[in-house]
């Protein structure tokens, strides 16, 4: 996957980065940081699901560049600890 930065994207679109991130909370309405978790934490549930990936390889399919990150990104978010993966599967699949 290629890390796209959001200056590449500022510089696309010929703005500052600032605006950059004014014009995407305004469409959006959420920062690109916070878009960019979010998307990370349900692409990472996706697979969680649907492979028998380790966590670690999880974490780096989903676009994580550390593996301890996405385990603290994803309790902060889902409420889960990772180190039972059959109780992550479980609570997924029910929600």
């Amino acid at each position: 996957m290629e890390e796209v930065h959001l200056e590449d994207i500022a510089e696309a679109a010929s703005v500052s980065v600032g605006e950059c991130c004014r014009c995407f909370q305004n469409m959006v309405r959420t920062t690109p940081n916070q878009y960019l978790m979010e998307y990370w934490i349900e692409k990472s549930k996706e697979l969680l699901m649907g492979t028998e990936m380790s966590v670690t390889e999880v974490a780096y399919a989903a676009g994580f560049s550390d593996s301890s990150y996405f385990i603290q990104c994803f309790r902060k978010y889902e409420g889960l600890h990772l180190e039972n993966i059959e109780n992550v599967k479980i609570f997924i699949w029910n929600v």
